[in-house]
């Protein structure tokens, strides 16, 4: 068992994110890294994925389900909190068996915790909390369940009940819109406990110097009918779970020789990434994972330009429930397109769980008025429909799997070809151009001819020409490819983001922050500082020459690279994964190296926008975690993978030594060794 993460010293400012940077998931349920007592306002969290309510006309979210895991101790009537008196010593941790651990000492006791969602049920939730006394104590412990829920835009249950039968606490609730949902904890103590109330058992017992109370609780959360998990199973259950993410880590392992740091802050990524897998359901993986209710809880191209390659390399049988999500949700997409009057599938922009569209049409707020700003992003950022048919070609590609074309993926890719036919405006050119979009550069709103989208969705037409068995499709597709409009390089080798992009303003990233009025003002859209600039959010030709490097050639994307790398305030945390790729890929290691070890350290660190106008967006940032293996294993690898067979170009920073990278090919683990030179070796190291 090797340290993942660990913190020392106790901060009140840092609890939001300590939350985040400690979560414990299993891709069905999310535990943020809190105390024991904690609570709503230190916004404790059991998020539940892919169950969404709404409340009233505020926005839907998913639920958070309430919190087993209050302890509240007192040690001769004195509380004993952090929040209470100072700790002598404070460390929190995570540990590669995905567990979080928790020591504090007190003047007068020893507080230590263990806490992982299990991976070998992902309905548990599991804890085990220790007290130690350093003298003779009149102790009281009282444990159970939080009702008070943290919520951002709740409450979620209308109906809540709670009850207690033996050491056993249940709730029994039903949302808004109906949903019913289970939740039986177990508290298992040598000591007797008494009931208090309906959400609570006390714990009441003189101690002896060196004494110590264990108490352990099971927590199991149904989305179907009440189930109590059976009591004293704790150990077992805990052991089952770790061993479990274990063999998960075993597949995604990559070790970097030379560089312990690095190495370190990739580990934490994959763990960050892993943890949001689910094996069992066809729900997908939002934009803030399980670490909360931001940004709805919703699912955006993050899953398939990032999340997707990830787990499509170390365990495939998750990246097919992420495509298999857009299947499940291809009539939502549908019926969006045929809403703003389009024929085909325009996917949701922020998709739940039936894949309507849930972007309100006011993402941000201006901070200083809190008056809302109107953007455009779920009607105008039509890269998604190309986004989801890439990651289909790629699955197929890398695993070699082409059933899922006849589980409804032939009919996704068919669907997003002809919206884009459906969308795209016959200019006077002759040629088909895609107008009035927003590409990954969200600050410049509503422009025409983004490079990105009209690349990306040139490769859908294509998709879906080789994959339909519609001839009359077929056809009308070769005859817009024959006069779809792509946006070439210029004398200079630089291909323009969108139509007028050039003529825009010189600026520097630092003369437009100097220049807000408010540090969390929104740079986009109508009135942002960046709009009438080139300054631009995050990777957005960049990221074209990521995805489609067989697209362009070593001098294009040098080229580039050059011209946009000053005009990028990477801000959005999806940036900086896709210069490391890029930058690797033309030899600019030393800056490729930079930007990866960016994206990796970006939830150890807590560098990210916390607000985009006056509207919170912390959390998780599970694409910016899956950005950092891409950053190696497609940057300084070269790596490309068909049919479970690799082949590298490496251009490896001169930190690193050589890499050792394990990857899953049809039922078996394997494990490269790769070098500037190459591949040294390759040996199978599990086999399923």
């Amino acid at each position: 068992m090797k340290t993942l993460l660990t913190k020392k010293g106790w901060n009140q400012n840092d609890i939001i994110q300590d939350g985040n940077s400690f979560l414990v998931a299993n891709g069905h349920l999310g535990y943020r890294g809190t105390l024991e007592e904690y609570g709503a306002d230190q916004l404790v969290g059991l998020n539940l994925g892919g169950v969404y309510d709404r409340s009233g006309n505020q926005w839907r979210e998913p639920i958070v389900m309430p919190n087993p895991f209050l302890l509240l101790v007192e040690a001769d009537g004195k509380p004993i909190q952090v929040f209470k008196e100072k700790a002598r010593h404070h460390e929190i941790s995570l540990t590669d068996d995905g567990v979080f651990h928790r020591r504090t000492e007190f003047k007068d006791i020893m507080i230590e915790s263990e806490r992982t969602a299990s991976h070998a049920d992902d309905r548990l939730v599991l804890e085990r909390f220790r007290l130690i006394a350093k003298k003779r104590l009149a102790i009281t412990v009282l444990m159970g369940m939080d009702p008070e829920i943290a919520e951002l835009a709740g409450p979620h249950f209308k109906s809540a009940e709670y009850s207690i039968q033996d050491n056993r606490i249940r709730f029994a609730g039903e949302t808004n819109e109906g949903k019913k949902l289970f939740e039986s904890a177990v508290y298992e103590c040598a000591e007797n406990l008494e009931s208090v109330g309906k959400t609570r058992l006390k714990l009441s017992k003189i101690v002896e110097k060196g004494e110590i109370l264990t108490i352990s609780v099971t927590s199991l959360i149904s989305e179907t009918e009440p189930f109590d998990p059976v009591a004293n199973r704790f150990e077992e259950s805990l052991q089952a779970s770790r061993l479990a993410f274990e063999k998960k880590l075993a597949a995604a392992d990559i070790g970097l020789r030379g560089d312990a740091a690095a190495e370190a802050d990739l580990r934490y990524s994959i763990y960050q990434s892993l943890i949001l897998g689910d094996r069992e359901r066809t729900r997908c993986i939002s934009g803030r994972g399980l670490s909360g209710q931001t940004y709805k809880g919703a699912v955006f191209w993050d899953t398939e330009i990032f999340l997707l390659p990830f787990f499509t390399l170390v365990d495939p049988r998750v990246a097919r429930n992420l495509i298999l999500y857009r299947v499940k949700t291809l009539s939502g997409a549908m019926a969006k397109a045929e809403g703003l009057g389009y024929k085909g599938a325009f996917y949701a922009w922020e998709s739940q769980d039936d894949g309507s569209e849930q972007c309100s049409k006011y993402n941000v707020t201006d901070p200083e008025t809190g008056e809302p700003v109107r953007t455009y992003f779920g009607e105008k950022q039509i890269h998604i429909s190309a986004d989801i048919p890439y990651a289909i070609e790629k699955y197929i590609e890398q695993t070699g799997d082409k059933s899922i074309l006849d589980e409804g993926a032939r009919e996704v890719i068919e669907e997003c070809a002809r919206f884009f036919m459906s969308r795209a405006e016959l200019g006077e050119d002759g040629l088909y151009h895609l107008n009035d979009v927003i590409g990954p550069d969200e600050y410049h709103e509503g422009v025409d001819d983004n490079a990105f989208t009209a690349y990306m969705a040139e490769e859908t037409l294509r998709f879906a020409l080789n994959r339909t068995n519609d001839e009359d499709l077929r056809q009308e597709i070769a005859r817009y490819l024959d006069h779809w409009y792509l946006p070439k390089p210029n004398a200079d080798g630089v291909i323009e983001q969108f139509k007028g992009y050039f003529a825009k303003k010189d600026s520097t990233i630092e003369e437009l922050r100097s220049s807000l009025h408010h540090p969390n003002e929104y740079w986009g859209g109508e009135n942002g500082v960046a709009t009438p600039t080139k300054i631009i959010k995050q990777a957005d030709v960049i990221a074209l020459m990521a995805l489609l490097p067989h697209r362009f050639s070593i001098e294009t994307q040098m080229a580039n690279y050059e011209y946009y790398a000053p005009q990028t305030e990477h801000g959005s945390s999806l940036s900086d994964s896709m210069y490391a790729i890029v930058g690797a890929r033309i030899g600019k290691t030393k800056e490729a190296y930079e930007h990866f070890r960016k994206t990796a350290s970006i939830d150890i660190r807590g560098a990210s926008k916390q607000f985009a106008g006056g509207v919170y967006i912390g959390g998780t940032h599970p694409a910016a975690n899956a950005g950092t293996v891409l950053a190696v294993t497609q940057g300084f690898l070269g790596l490309q993978m068909h049919g479970g067979e690799i082949t590298v170009d490496p251009k490896i920073p001169k930190q690193i030594k050589s890499i050792r990278l394990r990857y899953v090919a049809g039922n078996s683990i394997k494990e490269a060794t790769i070098d500037r030179d190459g591949i040294k070796t390759i040996k199978e190291v599990a086999h399923d």
